[in-house]
């Protein structure tokens, strides 16, 4: 587990939007207080998805 500031150092993201992944559950995270616990492994799988080249798929978007 690593700090919100390691996650985005490791991402490429900045802090809040680190917060948000793991206030949504779109990376795996537990919150201690104020404070979130990132997984390692879990940041860097979305980094790695996030930054793939091509057009990405927004949630709950419609193709076409």
């Amino acid at each position: 587990m690593i700090t919100t500031e390691e996650a985005a150092r490791i991402t490429g993201l900045t802090t809040n939007q680190i917060s948000w992944l793991a206030r949504k559950g779109k990376i795996e995270a537990q919150k201690f207080g104020r404070d979130w616990a990132i997984s390692r492994a879990s940041a860097i799988a979305y980094a790695r998805e996030w930054h793939k080249p091509g057009p990405k798929r927004e949630e709950g978007s419609q193709g076409g």
